[in-house]
């Protein structure tokens, strides 16, 4: 990934004083290049954390209006739960054993992410995504051959919930260095960097990425809600 034009330059501004050169002053030829690799970095980080969370976004929408529950966010599956147990619940039409499945399921992907990496260094989670990928493809296989009516079939969705499991591993252990389906999170960073900006008037390159980073996800999940609602419609 090489950024251009206005990208370009506010990926090097966000990255800008990592080694404490001020921005009016030159830079030698052994910076300028050290800086470019941390500005491409910082792209292929957003690019692919903008990815997952496009998809993570999507995916709740569908799963959600589908089978009434979430792939990728355990606290609304954790609420859900929690209503499930009220004596009358129009709301939540499955049972908590659904809510409890689907935590389950998601908990199964992280430890088996965990115990992967640990047996194939920086190979498990490939060989892992691969086996969850095949299941995901074959409950979308499922549902083509044998259509479903509405509230049927809900528990596919638990062949859905250990690759985002993996997935939100990978993205909060790995490189990435955060959770891609916290919005609460993201938008608390953005508050507070909002905060900071207001009051100091000064951040810190690592405070300016991590708040770049925030904004970069919340977009992503709101485009891929966004998308996955136009899905539904058509």
């Amino acid at each position: 990934l090489k950024p251009s034009g206005f990208t370009h330059l506010v990926l090097d501004q966000a990255v800008r004083g990592f080694s404490n050169v001020p921005a009016t002053a030159p830079m030698p030829c052994g910076h300028c290049h050290r800086m470019s690799k941390e500005t491409q970095r910082l792209a292929k980080k957003l690019a692919v954390s903008s990815a997952f969370s496009l998809v993570a976004g999507y995916t709740d929408v569908i799963t959600l209006v589908r089978w009434h529950g979430l792939s990728t966010m355990m606290t609304g599956n954790l609420v859900l739960f929690g209503c499930s147990m009220l004596p009358t619940h129009p709301f939540v039409p499955h049972e908590k054993g659904y809510y409890l499945t689907l935590i389950a399921t998601f908990f199964c992907g992280v430890v088996a992410y965990r115990i992967a990496e640990a047996l194939l260094p920086n190979r498990g989670a490939s060989r892992l995504g691969l086996v969850l990928a095949i299941v995901m493809l074959s409950v979308e296989a499922a549902l083509c051959v044998r259509p479903l009516g509405a509230g049927d079939g809900h528990y596919m969705l638990a062949g859905l919930t250990p690759m985002f499991g993996m997935l939100t591993a990978a993205c909060t252990t790995g490189k990435l260095g955060v959770p891609v389906n916290l919005m609460t999170g993201h938008l608390t960073t953005i508050g507070i960097t909002l905060a900071t900006a207001c009051t100091r008037r000064s951040l810190t390159p690592a405070e300016r990425v991590k708040a770049l980073q925030s904004l970069f996800v919340v977009a992503s999940t709101f485009a891929g809600a966004g998308l996955g609602a136009a899905m539904v419609t058509m």
